[in-house]
């Protein structure tokens, strides 16, 4: 819940701007907070009216900052408008206090909250914009302010002082920046090894296409999908032609190229990149085609055949009357799966595709 208040629904890509989402929500909750506290203590207690006309204003001015961030999710222009309103509070206050009670001492916070809502650049520049005034202020101070007990040493104490925190504040916020840049570095060297890692272990090595791994995967969901809304989805199972002859005639080496060939074309008559093509076994291939009109799967599915034998690869060895490389292929097509199981919607594509072997080949059979 107090995350929830402290990011106000504004959305952040690295560390850096998480933490300054939180530090401004944190900063400026407690300075609306804190400063009508001392509205009311200077007006009750100390009687100090000017004084609680400032806190009161800086109230006002952190609560409409406040407002203005969660209304635009502007975190650099509510950083900024933050960092000049405090600025502007502590130089009149330290000018109309005159350093009572050692008032210097809320100067602190400035370098803080300028460099970690600003970034180390700009919130150094503001810091030292408002220390070269405020350096200046203390100067013409000596023997009048707190009641003359401010003193050259008082000053000293106070630039040096001032000067390192400063100078700590802009390198632990470098340090910060620089190491949430290597994370972010090193989460994005992650995601793209998860990539390529995750890419890897859906792809056949030698053919570039999808492995029987994905395939599983792929169609089990696409067929989980029918039950839900109507659409058209066909499996098509293609197995390369006495394959093993043209091993045994050209060597492994030739029927490698002729594998990624066949994948290659195969890629090439899909248009559709939501359909894919997958190597299932040694020359299995299969193609799943869904959400299309009838019309469009059938002109995909009858191009298979006379496209493998267009490539023109001799296979002398096949027992085909044309002697080049061909393939056979079966087919189910299903609208729903409500009264079917996967195993009988692929053993449909597979029996199809027995049969265009066992009938000629080189042709493509649609299961009944």
């Amino acid at each position: 819940m107090l995350k929830s208040y402290f990011t106000a629904g504004i959305t952040f890509s690295n560390p850096i701007s998480y933490r300054r989402v939180i530090v401004i929500n944190s900063m400026l909750s407690l300075s609306v907070l804190a400063f009508f506290i001392f509205t009311y203590l200077n007006v009750v207690i100390t009687q100090e009216y000017f004084i609680a006309l400032l806190d009161f204003i800086a109230a006002l001015l952190s609560l409409f900052t406040l407002w203005l961030l969660r209304y635009d999710k502007n975190v650099q222009q509510a950083a900024f408008i933050s960092s000049i309103f405090l600025m502007a509070f502590m130089i009149i206050f330290i000018t109309k206090n005159q350093n009572s009670h050692f008032g210097l001492i809320w100067s602190v916070f400035i370098p803080f909250f300028a460099i970690m809502l600003n970034g180390k650049k700009l919130g150094l520049a503001i810091s030292i914009f408002y220390y070269t005034i405020m350096f200046s202020l203390a100067y013409k101070g000596l023997g009048i302010w707190n009641d003359g007990e401010w003193a050259v040493i008082d000053l000293l104490r106070f630039y040096t002082v001032s000067t390192a925190l400063t100078f700590f504040i802009y390198l632990t916020e470098s340090a910060h920046i620089k190491a949430d840049e290597e994370l972010s570095l090193v989460r994005e060297n992650e995601h793209k090894t998860l990539q390529e890692l995750t890419l890897l272990s859906i792809t056949d090595a030698l053919t570039g296409v999808h492995n029987r791994r994905h395939f599983n995967k792929v169609l089990s969901q696409l067929f989980l999908d029918l039950s839900d809304k109507k659409q058209l989805l066909s499996l098509l199972i293609i197995d390369i032609d006495y394959f093993k002859e043209y091993n045994d005639t050209y060597g492994h080496y030739a029927g490698d190229i002729v594998l990624k060939e066949v994948a290659q074309k195969l890629l090439f008559l899909l248009e559709n990149k939501s359909d894919s093509v997958f190597r299932i076994g040694g020359e299995e291939f299969a193609i799943i085609i869904h959400n299309k009109s009838q019309s469009e799967t059938k002109k995909i599915i009858d191009s298979i055949n006379l496209s493998i034998e267009d490539l023109k690869i001799e296979h002398l060895q096949s027992k085909l009357t044309c002697k080049k490389l061909t393939v056979s292929a079966g087919v189910c097509t299903n609208y729903s799966s409500k009264d079917k199981q996967l195993k009988y919607f692929y053993k449909q594509a597979d029996d199809a595709l027995y049969e265009a072997k066992d009938t000629g080949r080189n042709r493509t059979i649609f299961s009944k």
